[in-house]
């Protein structure tokens, strides 16, 4: 397999696998109608429950990023075209919801435009950083 579950992030397995399958779908590790491991097969190959992938898959699924077959397994639902529109969405949502919480706290949205554009800036140095990195790295 080509991602491990991390335990002791903090961050709930079934969430990390949701993470990677989309990661792998974005970047066409995963195309549209491949076929997904079985329950089982990733349950083993990660060191998990079946019902820590179960939940996963659900949510791939309600997402839209992978639909069933009964019978025959998962497969992927994504055309690479498709898979942007999708990510914006979400994360268009999970925006929303983080400034309606912030909102119902008493942070203005000025001040919630400020940390986002400090969050853009520091992602963009990041990666300026990844991408031109020393000439070891290439």
């Amino acid at each position: 397999m080509w991602f491990k579950v991390d335990f002791h992030s903090g961050i709930p397995a079934y969430r990390q696998i949701v993470n990677r399958m989309i990661e792998a779908i974005a970047r066409g590790k995963l195309d549209d109608k491949t076929a997904m491991p079985s329950i089982r097969e990733l349950a083993i190959a990660l060191g998990v429950n079946p019902n820590t992938v179960a939940k996963a898959y659900r949510e791939l699924e309600h997402l839209g990023y992978i639909y069933s077959r009964p019978g025959i397994g998962m497969f992927v639902n994504v055309r690479r075209d498709e898979i942007e529109g999708m990510i914006l969405r979400e994360i268009e949502d999970k925006l929303k919801a983080i400034l309606n919480s912030a909102v119902k706290r008493g942070i203005s949205l000025d001040k919630c435009r400020e940390v986002f554009d400090k969050c853009v800036e520091e992602v963009e140095d990041e990666r300026s950083d990844t991408c031109c990195g020393s000439s070891q790295d290439l």
